[in-house]
């Protein structure tokens, strides 16, 4: 499946290759291009990643069609500030943001010291609502302590929790 806009590029069909060739009316070419059987992708007359064409943000909430055809609300994140544990709530710890490498390759992780018996805390206080799921996603390594403990609770009705072993990788 191909998807173009077409606006008039200065280039010569000639020098062009594959879909994009093929997306040619009347001399002019699209700007954008999206041809993802072929995996090739235009905008502003480059070929990019479908990464540097493609992106998204959204303020708030919003709703959109699931795959049953019902309107639900889109996935959202409920924590502020969920990528930088510097700006959560510590107890005997200390957080460095943006010290190590994250698992996307760039330097955006965050790392944690305990400073007390190796029992630091770092948490952020919110409301999930009752009898809908939600999930929940962490990435962790070894560094300066080998355990890692994460809970989740409700309050304080419904409590889950779960140690890590970032040495063995074992939960």
């Amino acid at each position: 499946m191909s998807i173009g806009l077409g606006i008039n590029i200065q280039k010569k069909r000639e020098q062009l290759a594959g879909p994009l060739r093929e997306a040619i009316v009347d001399g002019k070419h699209p700007g954008l291009l999206l041809d993802f059987d072929d995996e090739y992708y235009l905008a502003n007359g480059g070929k990019k990643s479908l990464d540097e064409v493609i992106n998204f943000t959204r303020a708030g909430n919003a709703t959109m069609v699931a795959s049953d055809g019902l309107i639900k609300w889109a996935p959202h994140n409920l924590l502020t500030y969920s990528e930088d544990f510097s700006q959560w709530n510590k107890n005997s710890a200390t957080v460095t943001a943006n010290d190590t490498t994250a698992p996307d390759g760039t330097t955006t992780a965050d790392k944690l010291v305990c400073s007390v018996d190796n029992a630091g805390i770092v948490f952020e206080d919110i409301a999930p609502a009752s009898g809908v799921a939600h999930t929940f996603s962490v990435y962790l390594k070894a560094g300066t302590h080998q355990y890692a403990f994460l809970s989740l609770t409700r309050s304080n009705i419904e409590w889950y929790a779960a140690v890590f072993d970032l040495s063995a990788g074992t939960v």
